[in-house]
């Protein structure tokens, strides 16, 4: 169990944040400095294209931001070369929609919109239909970076259309699936300043994994919804969301999933400062484990709620 404060690795902002606090030419442990020529040419070494087509991409973002900009052109240069010899689509659109990004928030419009042109020329090639979902978010918010609010918009429609469409092996709809692309294009939306439309799209979120058949993988997918609405800053939205996935959990049959579900909630709401009703939950949980029939599951349970009331109490 963890706590899903999803989304936020969507946020590509705050990468760049804590890339700003790297400004002063070394990075290590203990005091011990690694000027940007090693750490370029230990970037260089990396034998994964797609690691170090990110690692040049960061030393070069820390580098103009120190005010060494000529150097910083030459191993963002670099990074965009790694970027070209990622064989993988999804991974190749990712690192040059970061390059992009990277370069755009530097100012460097020119390169920034190679890199996003040759991020959207990789999405193409994906094959596999939720990733290019979620690509298409990341393309959007640099395309909102840009000030081209028409073209990130565009993205996040068609992010939205190929959530609506994704279907397990059996060529069902996968909600589960669905539920998770829409909580990454909400908080996408969020992000380029549209709240309205994030709102629309939990809320359909919502829906979706309202519908879930299964109760367990319901209240799962409810309680993912819950903390992007969350995380959007909508309070009421994300608690009625969280009722009902504590609604969904409650009828779960299995005595051992019912209490994880339980667990799962107390968690999710301790994380997102509701502590009092976090505590209510679990306490719900500990007492199921009580009636749990499997010693074994009962004992894994009960670990599993004592760990959790380590950090909620």
């Amino acid at each position: 169990m963890t706590w899903r404060l999803g989304a936020c690795v969507l946020l590509a902002g705050g990468c760049l944040a804590l890339l700003a606090g790297c400004e002063n030419g070394s990075s290590g442990s203990g005091g011990a400095s690694v000027s940007f020529y090693q750490q370029v040419e230990q970037a260089k070494k990396e034998p994964s294209p797609e690691v170090r087509a990110r690692q040049l991409t960061r030393i070069g973002w820390e580098q103009a931001r120190s005010g060494n900009e000529l150097d910083a052109e030459d191993t963002l240069s670099l990074g965009a070369k790694a970027c070209g010899e990622i064989e993988d689509a999804t991974a190749r659109a990712g690192a040059y929609a970061y390059l992009a990004d990277v370069q755009i928030k530097l100012g460097n419009k020119l390169p920034g919109r190679n890199a996003l042109a040759k991020a959207r020329e990789a999405i193409d090639k994906i094959d596999v239909q939720e990733f290019k979902a979620r690509s298409w978010c990341k393309v959007a918010k640099v395309h909102h970076a840009l000030g081209e609010a028409e073209e990130a918009a565009s993205a996040l429609k068609t992010a939205e259309d190929l959530a609506g469409k994704l279907v397990d092996a059996e060529g069902a709809p996968d909600q589960v699936a669905q539920t998770l692309v829409l909580d990454v294009v909400a908080l996408a939306y969020q992000e380029i300043g549209q709240p309205a439309e994030a709102r629309r799209v939990t809320s359909a979120a919502a829906e979706v994994a309202g519908a879930i058949a299964d109760p367990r993988q319901r209240s799962k997918s409810l309680v993912d919804v819950a903390v992007t609405e969350h995380t959007m800053g909508e309070k009421d939205a994300a608690a009625a969301t969280f009722t009902a996935a504590l609604a969904s959990a409650r009828k779960v049959d299995s005595v051992y999933n019912k209490v994880i579900a339980l667990a799962d909630i107390a968690e999710n709401l301790y994380g997102c400062g509701d502590k009092e009703q976090a505590k209510q939950v679990l306490a719900e949980a500990e007492s199921g484990v009580k009636q749990i029939p499997e010693p074994d599951w009962k004992d894994q349970a009960r670990a599993e709620v004592e760990k959790l009331k380590g950090r909620v109490q």
